[in-house]
Protein backbone atom coordinates (compact mmCIF):
# COMPACT_ATOMS: atom_id res chain seq x y z
CA UNK A 1 0.00 0.00 0.00
CA UNK A 2 1.44 3.39 -1.02
CA UNK A 3 1.15 6.02 1.70
CA UNK A 4 1.47 9.64 0.55
CA UNK A 5 2.13 12.81 2.54
CA UNK A 6 -1.50 13.84 1.98
CA UNK A 7 -2.72 10.53 3.41
CA UNK A 8 -0.44 10.96 6.38
CA UNK A 9 -1.71 14.45 7.21
CA UNK A 10 -5.33 13.41 6.68
CA UNK A 11 -4.84 10.51 9.09
CA UNK A 12 -3.25 12.85 11.62
CA UNK A 13 -6.20 15.26 11.38
CA UNK A 14 -8.65 12.40 11.86
CA UNK A 15 -6.75 11.33 14.95
CA UNK A 16 -7.19 14.81 16.41
CA UNK A 17 -10.94 14.38 16.01
CA UNK A 18 -10.87 11.09 17.93
CA UNK A 19 -12.66 11.69 21.29
CA UNK A 20 -10.15 9.48 23.09
CA UNK A 21 -7.27 11.52 21.73
CA UNK A 22 -9.01 14.78 22.61
CA UNK A 23 -9.58 13.56 26.15
CA UNK A 24 -5.96 12.53 26.50
CA UNK A 25 -4.79 15.92 25.23
CA UNK A 26 -6.85 17.98 27.66
CA UNK A 27 -4.87 19.55 30.48
CA UNK A 28 -5.98 20.01 34.07
CA UNK A 29 -7.94 23.16 33.18
CA UNK A 30 -9.86 21.43 30.43
CA UNK A 31 -8.21 23.28 27.56
CA UNK A 32 -7.15 21.30 24.54
CA UNK A 33 -3.42 21.25 24.15
CA UNK A 34 -3.19 22.12 20.47
CA UNK A 35 0.57 22.42 20.46
CA UNK A 36 0.77 18.67 19.95
CA UNK A 37 -1.16 18.97 16.69
CA UNK A 38 1.93 20.45 15.11
CA UNK A 39 4.02 17.38 15.93
CA UNK A 40 1.28 15.13 14.52
CA UNK A 41 1.04 17.04 11.24
CA UNK A 42 4.81 16.95 10.90
CA UNK A 43 4.87 13.18 10.87
CA UNK A 44 6.19 13.34 7.30
CA UNK A 45 9.55 14.04 8.91
CA UNK A 46 9.25 10.72 10.70
CA UNK A 47 9.80 8.43 7.75
CA UNK A 48 10.40 5.72 10.35
CA UNK A 49 6.74 5.41 11.30
CA UNK A 50 4.98 6.01 7.98
CA UNK A 51 4.12 2.31 7.67
CA UNK A 52 2.29 2.40 11.01
CA UNK A 53 -0.68 3.98 9.21
CA UNK A 54 -1.64 0.48 8.08
CA UNK A 55 -2.61 -0.39 11.66
CA UNK A 56 -6.22 -1.65 11.96
CA UNK A 57 -6.20 -1.58 15.81
CA UNK A 58 -6.70 -5.33 16.13
CA UNK A 59 -4.49 -5.67 19.21
CA UNK A 60 -2.62 -8.73 17.93
CA UNK A 61 0.77 -7.13 18.57
CA UNK A 62 -0.16 -6.45 22.20
CA UNK A 63 -1.42 -9.97 22.81
CA UNK A 64 1.90 -11.45 21.67
CA UNK A 65 4.31 -8.88 23.11
CA UNK A 66 6.27 -10.28 26.11
CA UNK A 67 6.87 -6.75 27.42
CA UNK A 68 3.18 -5.79 27.29
CA UNK A 69 2.19 -9.07 28.92
CA UNK A 70 4.45 -8.34 31.88
CA UNK A 71 3.94 -4.61 32.45
CA UNK A 72 0.37 -4.06 31.20
CA UNK A 73 -1.10 -1.17 29.24
CA UNK A 74 -1.02 1.61 31.85
CA UNK A 75 2.78 1.60 31.91
CA UNK A 76 2.81 3.04 28.37
CA UNK A 77 1.35 6.25 29.74
CA UNK A 78 -0.94 7.26 26.87
CA UNK A 79 -3.79 6.21 24.59
CA UNK A 80 -2.08 3.44 22.63
CA UNK A 81 -0.19 0.70 24.51
CA UNK A 82 1.86 -2.21 23.24
CA UNK A 83 4.26 -2.23 20.28
CA UNK A 84 2.05 0.00 18.13
CA UNK A 85 1.80 2.45 21.02
CA UNK A 86 5.58 2.53 21.30
CA UNK A 87 5.57 3.91 17.75
CA UNK A 88 2.47 6.13 17.71
CA UNK A 89 2.90 7.81 21.10
CA UNK A 90 6.30 9.40 20.31
CA UNK A 91 4.69 10.79 17.16
CA UNK A 92 1.79 12.35 19.05
CA UNK A 93 3.49 13.69 22.17
CA UNK A 94 6.97 14.22 20.72
CA UNK A 95 9.79 11.72 20.67
CA UNK A 96 11.57 13.66 23.42
CA UNK A 97 8.56 13.09 25.72
CA UNK A 98 8.39 9.33 25.18
CA UNK A 99 12.02 8.28 25.27
CA UNK A 100 11.48 4.92 26.91
CA UNK A 101 8.68 3.57 24.72
CA UNK A 102 10.73 2.62 21.61
CA UNK A 103 13.15 0.93 23.99
CA UNK A 104 10.44 -1.03 25.81
CA UNK A 105 10.82 -3.98 23.45
CA UNK A 106 12.96 -7.06 23.05
CA UNK A 107 12.77 -6.81 19.22
CA UNK A 108 11.80 -10.49 19.19
CA UNK A 109 9.50 -9.76 16.20
CA UNK A 110 6.50 -11.57 17.65
CA UNK A 111 4.45 -8.45 16.96
CA UNK A 112 5.73 -8.23 13.40
CA UNK A 113 4.90 -11.87 12.72
CA UNK A 114 1.29 -11.71 13.96
CA UNK A 115 0.44 -8.30 12.48
CA UNK A 116 -2.27 -8.97 9.85
CA UNK A 117 -1.18 -5.98 7.73
CA UNK A 118 2.53 -6.79 8.11
CA UNK A 119 3.72 -3.59 9.78
CA UNK A 120 7.44 -4.08 10.53
CA UNK A 121 7.03 -2.96 14.14
CA UNK A 122 10.52 -3.92 15.41
CA UNK A 123 12.11 -2.07 12.49
CA UNK A 124 10.06 1.05 13.22
CA UNK A 125 11.01 1.00 16.90
CA UNK A 126 14.65 0.58 15.91
CA UNK A 127 14.39 3.62 13.65
CA UNK A 128 12.90 5.67 16.47
CA UNK A 129 15.84 4.64 18.63
CA UNK A 130 18.12 5.90 15.88
CA UNK A 131 16.25 9.23 15.94
CA UNK A 132 16.87 9.48 19.66
CA UNK A 133 20.55 8.78 19.16
CA UNK A 134 20.89 11.30 16.33
CA UNK A 135 19.27 14.04 18.42
CA UNK A 136 21.21 13.02 21.55
CA UNK A 137 18.01 12.66 23.55
CA UNK A 138 19.15 9.76 25.71
CA UNK A 139 20.57 10.68 29.17
CA UNK A 140 24.31 11.37 29.17
CA UNK A 141 24.83 8.72 31.85
CA UNK A 142 23.29 6.11 29.57
CA UNK A 143 25.41 7.19 26.62
CA UNK A 144 28.60 7.00 28.66
CA UNK A 145 27.57 3.64 30.09
CA UNK A 146 27.03 2.21 26.63
CA UNK A 147 30.38 3.56 25.45
CA UNK A 148 32.10 1.88 28.38
CA UNK A 149 30.26 -1.36 27.72
CA UNK A 150 31.21 -1.18 24.04
CA UNK A 151 34.84 -0.62 24.95
CA UNK A 152 34.87 -3.64 27.29
CA UNK A 153 32.82 -5.89 24.98
CA UNK A 154 35.31 -5.45 22.14
CA UNK A 155 38.16 -6.61 24.39
CA UNK A 156 37.48 -10.26 25.29
CA UNK A 157 40.06 -10.48 28.08
CA UNK A 158 38.75 -7.33 29.79
CA UNK A 159 35.14 -8.40 29.34
CA UNK A 160 35.84 -11.85 30.78
CA UNK A 161 37.53 -10.33 33.85
CA UNK A 162 34.73 -7.83 34.50
CA UNK A 163 31.95 -10.41 34.15
CA UNK A 164 33.81 -12.87 36.37
CA UNK A 165 34.17 -10.26 39.11
CA UNK A 166 30.54 -9.13 38.71
CA UNK A 167 29.22 -12.71 38.91
CA UNK A 168 31.09 -13.46 42.12
CA UNK A 169 30.23 -10.11 43.68
CA UNK A 170 26.57 -10.56 42.75
CA UNK A 171 26.47 -13.99 44.33
CA UNK A 172 27.93 -12.58 47.56
CA UNK A 173 25.43 -9.69 47.61
CA UNK A 174 22.53 -12.07 47.01
CA UNK A 175 23.16 -13.93 50.26
CA UNK A 176 21.27 -17.07 51.15
CA UNK A 177 18.10 -15.90 49.44
CA UNK A 178 19.93 -15.48 46.15
CA UNK A 179 18.22 -12.15 45.51
CA UNK A 180 19.54 -8.63 44.96
CA UNK A 181 17.29 -6.19 46.83
CA UNK A 182 19.09 -2.96 45.92
CA UNK A 183 21.35 -1.99 43.03
CA UNK A 184 23.06 1.33 42.28
CA UNK A 185 22.70 3.60 39.23
CA UNK A 186 20.49 2.18 36.44
CA UNK A 187 19.90 -1.00 38.44
CA UNK A 188 17.91 0.98 41.01
CA UNK A 189 15.08 1.38 38.48
CA UNK A 190 14.58 -2.39 38.65
CA UNK A 191 15.20 -3.07 42.33
CA UNK A 192 13.01 -0.12 43.32
CA UNK A 193 9.97 -2.29 42.64
CA UNK A 194 11.21 -5.88 42.57
CA UNK A 195 14.12 -8.13 43.48
CA UNK A 196 16.66 -9.32 40.96
CA UNK A 197 17.87 -12.94 41.03
CA UNK A 198 21.54 -12.96 41.94
CA UNK A 199 24.14 -14.59 39.68
CA UNK A 200 25.26 -18.10 40.59
CA UNK A 201 28.88 -17.04 40.87
CA UNK A 202 30.16 -18.45 37.59
CA UNK A 203 30.02 -16.99 34.10
CA UNK A 204 29.11 -18.87 30.95
CA UNK A 205 32.79 -18.96 30.03
CA UNK A 206 33.65 -20.56 33.36
CA UNK A 207 30.98 -23.21 32.92
CA UNK A 208 32.03 -23.88 29.35
CA UNK A 209 35.69 -24.23 30.29
CA UNK A 210 34.76 -26.58 33.11
CA UNK A 211 32.67 -28.71 30.75
CA UNK A 212 35.55 -28.95 28.25
CA UNK A 213 37.94 -30.15 30.95
CA UNK A 214 35.75 -33.07 31.91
Amino acid sequence: MQVTSRDFKRAASQKLADPRVQKALRNAKGKLVVARAKSILELDNFEAIREALRCIRCGACMNHCPVYQNIGGHAYGWVYPGPIGAILTPAYVGIENALDLPNAATLCNQCGVVCPVKIPLPDLMRKLREKQFERKLRPWTERIGLRLWSWAATRPAVYALITRIAARLGRFMGGKAGLLHKLPAAGSEWTGGRDLPAPKGRTFRDLRARQKNR
